[in-house]
């Protein structure tokens, strides 16, 4: 570095004494004056220290032989991948997992990854997960036993989902006849209703009940026009020897299907009247504890005068609640 130092950082002589760092008194007058040139020499003449070299021939081998362990170390290590880290994964260790979920988080997982979703979608590889886990839900009681032509995801999908599958509203009914769960207005536009007493004939002594699957004529005679259009496309695309195979085949699988969605809807209804008795229950412990409570604050008279209708109908005793100390207390 040469030649003198910028303006912009050359100090005045007339620049206090603290800036300087000189002691302030009378006598310091030539010294602050000199001050800026001794700066100057200083900068002017001022070379950094050269980095020191370490050229001897151990460093030079040390170097080379750290540089070596880190190639070797980073060439060991696998290459990342999402998919072939999960495709590694056995259907053995996948099932001890999975058969610690519930039916709902193996639905939403079928919807994850299409590796996942071949896996829950295949009877042959997780037929023996979705049937431990229905087991587990509820292992009284429910018809657990999936149809042989239905699908476990789609099985699931009708137990637990709360949305129509035609507009995705919230929707908590399901038409186990028809193997749908839709709403009023979506189902009424795909169904097809028939008189139950003549239904019509599909094929040359083949009535539309021995083909698709039909609802009772208890809520209304009715098929999915999907269903139908689907049973005539695969005719046409058979030969003329395997149609009658196909039909056979058919009519087995939707005798199943009727008696499953029966059990279905006895199961339903049992379910129902427990909801029902342990409503009742619930209140009654409830109304009973107000009732004892009240009694024990001096409120005899009132009770006595009230109906006892009326209080079963106020708003503190008709709650589906569990009464705890603290709502007692208040």
């Amino acid at each position: 570095m040469s030649g003198s130092i910028p303006a912009s950082l050359a100090i005045p002589a007339s620049a206090p004494h603290d800036l300087l760092g000189l002691p302030a008194s009378e006598s310091d007058g030539p010294i602050a004056a000199t001050v800026p040139n001794v700066l100057s020499d200083t900068i002017t003449h001022y070379t950094a220290p050269a980095a020191p070299c370490d050229c001897s021939q151990n460093s030079i081998e040390a170097q080379a032989a750290k540089k070596s362990r880190l190639e070797d170390s980073q060439a060991s290590l696998p290459a990342y991948s999402p998919a072939v880290s999960l495709h590694s994964i056995t259907d053995e260790c996948l099932s001890k997992i999975f058969a610690l979920l519930h039916p709902k988080d193996l639905l939403q997982l079928s919807q994850a990854t299409s590796y996942l979703c071949a896996f829950l979608w295949s009877r042959d590889r997780s037929a023996h997960v979705w049937k431990g886990v229905f087991a587990t839900v509820d292992p009284i009681g429910r018809p657990n036993a999936c149809p042989p032509d239905l699908p476990y995801p789609a099985y699931a999908r009708l137990w637990y989902t709360q949305a129509c599958q035609g507009c995705g509203c919230a929707c908590d009914y399901t038409e186990w006849e028809l193997r749908v769960r839709m709403c009023r207005e979506c189902l009424e536009k795909e169904i097809v209703k028939f008189d139950d007493d003549s239904p019509p004939n599909v094929l040359e002594g083949i009535t539309i009940h021995d083909i698709v699957r039909c609802r009772p004529s208890t809520y209304g005679a009715a098929y999915l026009k999907k269903n139908l259009e689907w049973v005539q496309r695969k005719l046409v695309s058979l030969a003329p020897e395997s149609k009658t195979q196909f039909l056979n085949a058919r009519r087995e699988a939707l005798v199943t299907g009727r008696t499953h969605a029966r059990n279905v809807i006895k199961y339903d209804v049992v379910v129902q009247d427990r909801r029902r008795e342990a409503r009742k229950e619930l209140l009654a412990i409830r109304k009973q504890s107000i009732h004892k409570k009240l009694y024990s604050l001096g409120y005899a008279n009132e009770l006595a005068e009230m109906n006892e209708s009326d209080f079963a109908r106020h708003p503190s005793v008709n709650k589906l609640e569990p009464l705890t100390e603290k709502g007692l207390d208040v």
